[in-house]
Protein backbone atom coordinates (compact mmCIF):
# COMPACT_ATOMS: atom_id res chain seq x y z
CA UNK A 1 0.00 0.00 0.00
CA UNK A 2 2.31 2.87 -0.98
CA UNK A 3 1.18 6.09 -0.13
CA UNK A 4 -0.28 8.64 -3.01
CA UNK A 5 0.43 11.68 -0.99
CA UNK A 6 2.40 12.40 2.47
CA UNK A 7 -1.21 11.89 4.28
CA UNK A 8 -1.24 7.51 3.67
CA UNK A 9 -4.33 6.76 1.66
CA UNK A 10 -5.43 3.88 1.03
CA UNK A 11 -6.12 2.93 -2.95
CA UNK A 12 -9.90 1.43 -1.87
CA UNK A 13 -12.57 0.62 -4.31
CA UNK A 14 -15.78 -0.56 -4.68
CA UNK A 15 -16.87 -3.13 -7.26
CA UNK A 16 -15.19 -6.58 -5.60
CA UNK A 17 -18.63 -8.38 -5.64
CA UNK A 18 -19.44 -7.63 -9.51
CA UNK A 19 -16.07 -8.87 -10.17
CA UNK A 20 -17.38 -12.23 -10.22
CA UNK A 21 -21.53 -11.63 -10.06
CA UNK A 22 -23.11 -14.63 -11.92
CA UNK A 23 -20.37 -14.62 -14.59
CA UNK A 24 -19.43 -18.29 -15.25
CA UNK A 25 -16.49 -17.95 -17.31
CA UNK A 26 -14.60 -16.05 -14.52
CA UNK A 27 -15.81 -18.27 -11.73
CA UNK A 28 -14.29 -21.09 -13.87
CA UNK A 29 -10.48 -19.17 -14.10
CA UNK A 30 -10.83 -16.17 -11.88
CA UNK A 31 -6.84 -15.46 -12.67
CA UNK A 32 -7.34 -12.61 -15.29
CA UNK A 33 -9.98 -11.69 -13.28
CA UNK A 34 -7.56 -11.32 -9.83
CA UNK A 35 -5.16 -9.56 -12.13
CA UNK A 36 -7.31 -6.91 -12.90
CA UNK A 37 -8.47 -6.59 -9.96
CA UNK A 38 -4.45 -5.96 -8.38
CA UNK A 39 -3.99 -3.83 -11.78
CA UNK A 40 -7.40 -1.39 -11.30
CA UNK A 41 -8.23 -1.59 -7.41
CA UNK A 42 -5.90 -3.17 -4.92
CA UNK A 43 -8.15 -2.59 -1.77
CA UNK A 44 -11.53 -3.57 -2.52
CA UNK A 45 -14.86 -3.63 0.14
CA UNK A 46 -17.01 -6.46 -0.80
CA UNK A 47 -20.69 -5.86 0.63
CA UNK A 48 -21.07 -9.47 0.21
CA UNK A 49 -18.41 -10.29 2.44
CA UNK A 50 -18.40 -7.18 4.66
CA UNK A 51 -14.99 -6.84 4.74
CA UNK A 52 -12.02 -5.80 2.81
CA UNK A 53 -9.99 -7.68 0.49
CA UNK A 54 -6.33 -6.82 0.09
CA UNK A 55 -5.15 -8.57 -3.41
CA UNK A 56 -1.60 -7.22 -3.95
CA UNK A 57 1.12 -9.94 -2.12
CA UNK A 58 2.81 -6.98 -0.68
CA UNK A 59 0.22 -5.46 0.57
CA UNK A 60 -1.54 -7.93 2.25
CA UNK A 61 2.26 -8.55 4.28
CA UNK A 62 1.93 -5.19 5.26
CA UNK A 63 -1.96 -5.86 6.52
CA UNK A 64 -0.60 -8.93 8.18
CA UNK A 65 2.93 -7.74 9.75
CA UNK A 66 1.12 -4.20 11.30
CA UNK A 67 -2.07 -5.56 13.16
CA UNK A 68 -1.83 -1.86 15.53
CA UNK A 69 -2.89 -0.63 11.63
CA UNK A 70 -5.00 -2.44 10.07
CA UNK A 71 -6.54 -4.57 13.21
CA UNK A 72 -10.50 -5.24 13.37
CA UNK A 73 -10.75 -5.58 17.14
CA UNK A 74 -13.20 -2.59 16.75
CA UNK A 75 -14.85 -4.08 14.37
CA UNK A 76 -18.88 -4.21 15.34
CA UNK A 77 -21.90 -6.23 13.97
CA UNK A 78 -22.75 -9.80 13.45
CA UNK A 79 -20.52 -10.76 11.34
CA UNK A 80 -17.26 -8.80 12.65
CA UNK A 81 -14.33 -10.87 14.01
CA UNK A 82 -15.26 -8.87 17.44
CA UNK A 83 -18.78 -11.17 17.32
CA UNK A 84 -17.00 -14.05 16.29
CA UNK A 85 -14.20 -13.72 19.28
CA UNK A 86 -17.72 -13.31 21.64
CA UNK A 87 -18.24 -16.75 20.83
CA UNK A 88 -14.68 -18.43 20.55
CA UNK A 89 -14.19 -17.00 24.02
CA UNK A 90 -18.21 -18.16 25.54
CA UNK A 91 -17.74 -21.71 24.04
CA UNK A 92 -16.79 -23.98 26.74
CA UNK A 93 -15.58 -26.90 24.13
CA UNK A 94 -13.62 -24.72 22.23
CA UNK A 95 -9.68 -25.59 22.84
CA UNK A 96 -7.70 -22.94 25.10
CA UNK A 97 -4.92 -22.42 22.15
CA UNK A 98 -8.11 -21.00 20.28
CA UNK A 99 -9.67 -18.93 22.95
CA UNK A 100 -6.34 -17.39 24.02
CA UNK A 101 -6.01 -16.22 19.85
CA UNK A 102 -9.19 -14.85 20.26
CA UNK A 103 -8.85 -12.75 23.55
Amino acid sequence: MTPTSSAEVCPVVSGMDELFHLDPDRLRCPFPAYSEQRADGPVAYSDRLNAYVVTRHDDVLQVLMTPEKFSSRMAAGPVSVSGLAERVLGDPNMPERTKAAAA
